[in-house]
């Protein structure tokens, strides 16, 4: 990205990486005077902008533009506009009468006429509908307006249009659970006009509802009740239906994924393998550790870390006597890992502390450690066949 926009004039602002400022403080330290911002009032959500505002230490007029870029991106893709599907009752565990009654109930307790709906995973929740305006997101791109006797959802992107066969179904279907399926475009008019007859005191997130609404209800004179949906919560508790079909989908992926790495090891030529870490390969950490603890843990402090109960702990000392060495397999021995020791005739401690020790007859450290190298080179062999088969 940095070298695409070379040369342009803009500069690229990394988000969500370490000592980045966030753009309303980036905005703030700019030093305006009396700053008037222009955004697309389509894609900023009211609780973003209350967040800049309160980055400033003076007022800040912002200026909702809705399609900011529409006059300058001539070739812009129209909204997404993919089939949507319904789910039925042996998928969800609900229907969505009984969702959109409980949501109602909500309602009389909040002393609301209607909720508007903005963030897309709950409108797939409340009416049991899948699509894939987004990718790899299985929502639709669309607005829901519940009030106590209606249900507008604001969905359809293009009125000339004939939907296809499936989402013809849906939208019939829906139709007759009493669903008014309306143009998306109509949102804000439909604010400001029929439903306004209806409905006086609305409900809305201002976490996910976009300024260019919430503007049209300002300018409808609704009261508003502003606060968190109530629908997160109430989805995250699982029916019994939704979970016997989370343990089916983690069964169907732990297969597919299972064929992929039988295809891997098949035919891209990897092979089997076990997680396996070098102690004295973590320099950064040995260097640190050493300096502001100890060097004689360094090796105990990465077991602490990674070692858990059934795993083997291979520990090398010519002598047996490295108190390094020594102090990584007691603390290998206290969390439940196996040792397997290699050291030299006597064993020294290491010897007694082991679950199994491979004395080698030499007492020289040159010679142990030319000793050492056939063994561990068995010893790996051995595990592979063990584990994967010669």
């Amino acid at each position: 990205a940095v070298k695409q926009l070379a040369g342009t004039g803009i500069e690229l602002h990394k988000m969500r990486v370490p000592e980045q400022i966030p753009i309303p403080q980036w905005l703030a330290s700019r030093g305006f005077a009396e700053p008037v911002i222009a955004v697309d009032g389509l894609c900023q959500t009211v609780g973003a902008m209350e967040t800049l505002r309160q980055a400033f230490d003076v007022p800040v007029s912002i200026v909702s533009v809705p399609d900011l870029l529409s006059p300058l991106w001539t070739d812009r893709p129209a909204i997404p506009s993919t089939p949507i599907i319904t789910l039925g009752e042996d998928l969800t565990g609900e229907s969505r009468d009984a969702k959109v009654h409980w949501l109602r109930k909500w309602m009389i307790m909040q002393g609301v006429d209607a909720c508007f709906l903005t963030a897309l995973d709950e409108i797939a929740w409340l009416l049991n509908v899948r699509g894939s305006d987004v990718e790899y997101n299985p929502v639709v791109i669309s607005y829901l307006l519940v009030t106590m006797d209606r249900v507008y959802w604001f969905v359809r992107k293009n009125a000339y249009e004939v939907p296809d066969e499936e989402t013809q179904a849906s939208f019939d279907e829906l139709a007759a659970d009493e669903v008014t399926i309306c143009d998306y475009e109509e949102a804000v008019l439909a604010l400001s006009t029929y439903v306004h007859n209806e409905v006086d005191r609305i409900y809305v997130d201002p976490g996910t509802l976009n300024i260019h609404i919430r503007e049209a209800l300002k300018e409808g004179d609704y009261d508003v009740v502003e606060g968190l949906s109530p629908i997160p919560l109430k989805k995250s508790v699982k029916n019994p239906v939704e979970i016997e079909g989370m343990r089916e989908a983690h069964l169907e992926d732990g297969l597919a994924v299972e064929k992929f790495l039988y295809w891997l090891e098949g035919q891209a030529g990897l092979v089997g393998a076990l997680p396996a870490v070098s102690l004295v390969g973590e320099t950064s950490l040995i260097t640190a550790f050493a300096n502001d603890v100890t060097p004689t843990l360094v090796f105990a402090q990465q077991i602490f870390g990674l070692g858990r109960r059934g795993d083997v702990l291979l520990a090398i000392s010519t002598s047996g006597n490295s108190d390094n060495v020594l102090f990584a397999v007691e603390v290998a021995k206290i969390i439940g890992l196996k040792v397997v020791a290699m050291t030299g005739r006597r064993g020294g401690r290491l010897r007694h502390l082991s679950d199994v020790a491979v004395c080698v007859p030499a007492d020289m450290s040159h010679t142990i450690q030319e000793f050492h190298l056939p063994i561990y080179h068995m010893l790996c062999l051995a595990a592979e066949n063990e584990f994967f088969g010669e």
